[in-house]
């Protein structure tokens, strides 16, 4: 009996390494599987599947501004130039990741969005058919506001693991539309009216968002093409159609939850 006991413990210890190397090649195969847990059915599942709530703050340009005026001699056209910058907002977004497997590494990502942007509209001058006129009253503040919902569809991947954390790629198109507030100015008046309006955009978006099981942030740029037009009742019978067109990028940084 002595003389086996160094044999069994050379057979207990090279079954021991194999077992090791067995889990180092498992996790070395496949990273993304130690974030997997065995669910009762005993298939492994990923812990963390996208089902994102997030909140972004948003930078945009600010819409192109042109303006109808209807008058009692006939209409006239202004092109609104100049104090064209960068306005902002807020959304608040919800996206859901569909697989066709649980091992699937993508898969269809759909999801709603809610927007608020905040401009500042106020043109240096004014182009109609006779010429650019300054606008010498300049000091009002003419705003534009926009507030809708949209629809977001497109691929996803899920978690992917690196070794400075999990990271989920985005490509979507953005579907959506809503309502305009707009200011402007009373020709030849130091007077500001308001009127409110509809809007329409489209976009392509892409995202990239580290995540660390529940909470997430990330960056998305859009290139937004939107069409916004709102009507406004002057004094003397008279009416303004302004019209807000947009085709530029727009860059969100965001964090949400995952549940």
């Amino acid at each position: 009996m002595d003389s086996l006991r160094p044999a069994c413990c050379l057979v207990a210890a090279l079954l021991c390494s194999g077992s090791a190397f067995a889990v180092d090649a498992f996790n070395d195969e496949d990273p993304n599987q130690s974030f997997a847990s065995p669910h009762e059915d005993g298939i492994r599942r990923m812990s963390n599947e996208p089902d994102d709530l997030r909140i972004g703050a948003t930078l945009q340009a600010t819409p192109k501004i042109t303006e109808d005026v209807s008058t009692p001699s006939g209409n006239v056209h202004y092109d609104w130039i100049g104090r064209r910058t960068t306005g902002g907002g807020v959304d608040l977004t919800y996206l859901r990741l569909l697989r066709a497997t649980d091992h699937s590494r993508s898969g269809l990502l759909l999801g709603c969005e809610l927007q608020y942007r905040y401009f500042n509209i106020t043109p240096d001058s004014y182009g109609t058919s006779a010429g650019v006129t300054p606008n010498v009253n300049n000091n009002l503040a003419i705003t534009l506001q926009q507030a809708g919902g949209d629809i977001l569809f497109g691929w996803g991947t899920a978690a992917l693991y690196t070794r400075y954390g999990e990271f989920d790629f985005e490509l979507l198109g953005v579907v959506g539309g809503g309502l305009v507030w707009t200011e402007t100015q009373v020709p030849g008046q130091n007077l500001l009216k308001r009127g409110a309006g509809s809007s329409w955009n489209v976009a392509p978006r892409l995202g990239v968002v580290w995540d660390d099981q529940e909470w997430n942030m990330g960056l998305h740029v859009d290139y937004v093409i939107n069409h916004g037009r709102t009507v406004i009742n002057l004094p003397n019978g008279e009416q303004s159609t302004l019209h807000d067109k947009s085709s530029a990028p727009a860059a969100t940084f965001e964090i949400g939850y995952r549940f």
